[in-house]
């Protein structure tokens, strides 16, 4: 089951991420669209 809400704030966060360099919230956008699609990324 996807989370559509979940996938946009991973894409927010990762945006944000990108923007600012800033690789803890890279590793949290990962985090988030991996629950999101219902599994774990590696």
């Amino acid at each position: 089951m996807v989370n559509q809400q979940q996938i946009r704030e991973a894409q927010r966060l990762a945006s944000f991420a990108v923007l600012h360099r800033n690789a803890p919230a890279w590793e949290e956008a990962k985090r988030l669209y991996a629950v999101a699609i219902g599994r774990t990324l590696h």
